[in-house]
């Protein structure tokens, strides 16, 4: 029974289906851009944030939250020329019996190539932990030696990412978000985003980016449109080879608000919509 079982939900999260090419607040990129990649924002106060990623509306789509803090170790004056940041994020997915979990520290470095090109980089390590709840079995081989020991895995995470900005308008951004999978070095896994800001006055600035990402060995191509008002009132649109999202991202003082709603445009998908949420604060200190 036990292999049946894994078996089962082994096939279901297989590449044929739509939630394996489902990479938690995917499409919140424009939002908490930091979750996979520390080095494309370098706040200058202290900063807390949550997130919650649900997909469907039953529990065999996966269900992730995250939450983390980031703080200046080293700040550039204004936001310009070398700055550090280290934080510290929790990502908890689940998905029907499955529960993984990750903590990890990270570290970012920004330095002033010239007047107008900066470079940073980042690196995050911690471990991660797969949980099967194989409680919730009705049936199952009571001898069974794996399910009995409650199949609780641990395992090292290890990731990277680059920035690069050419005079606050232009910026790439690439990121190996898990350079240690499966217990093997893993290169062939990255995020990549490139984008620009385009003033359109003094109040409104549009900020156009593509995306490419190899989550699952899948070739995951698209692009998404920021229109962003006196930075107080953001309107997102995008779209990628599996799916469409719309977003809004609302700065209140010291919180800000981000809610971005996406669904598979494909019925071999299943339409699955997913509903992102986030929430984080910068706090003087």
């Amino acid at each position: 029974m036990r292999n049946l079982t894994i078996f089962l939900l082994l096939v279901c999260s297989g590449p044929g289906v739509a939630w394996s090419q489902i990479r938690a607040f995917d499409n919140s990129k424009a939002i908490l851009p930091w979750i996979y990649n520390p080095s494309v924002d370098f706040p200058q106060e202290f900063q807390v944030y949550l997130g919650y990623d649900g997909r469907g509306n039953n529990s065999f789509l996966p269900q992730s939250y995250v939450a983390g803090f980031r703080m200046p170790v080293l700040a550039g004056k204004g936001g310009k020329g070398s700055a550090s940041v280290m934080g510290v994020q929790m990502l908890h997915t689940s998905q029907d019996r499955f529960r993984n979990a990750m903590i990890q520290t990270s570290f970012a470095h920004r330095i002033s190539l010239s007047e107008k090109f900066k470079l940073a980089f980042a690196l995050s390590a911690g471990v991660a932990n797969m949980r099967y709840q194989y409680n919730d079995l009705v049936y199952f081989d009571q001898q069974d030696p794996l399910l009995d020991n409650g199949d609780n895995f641990f395992s090292m995470h290890l990731n990277a990412g680059i920035s690069l900005v050419m005079d606050e308008i232009f910026f790439l951004n690439l990121a190996a978000p898990a350079l240690i999978k499966d217990h093997r070095t893993n290169v062939r896994e990255v995020i990549f985003r490139a984008g620009c800001i385009y003033p359109l006055n003094e109040d409104i600035n549009i900020i156009p980016a593509a995306n490419f990402d190899t989550f699952n060995s899948s070739l995951i191509f698209g692009g998404d449109v920021r229109i962003e008002w006196r930075k107080m009132i953001s309107l997102l649109a995008g779209a990628d080879r599996y799916k469409y999202h719309g977003g809004v991202l609302l700065n209140v003082t010291q919180f800000s608000f981000g809610y971005t709603y996406g669904q598979n445009f494909t019925e071999g998908f299943d339409y699955v919509p997913s509903h992102q949420i986030s929430v984080f604060s910068n706090i003087p200190f």
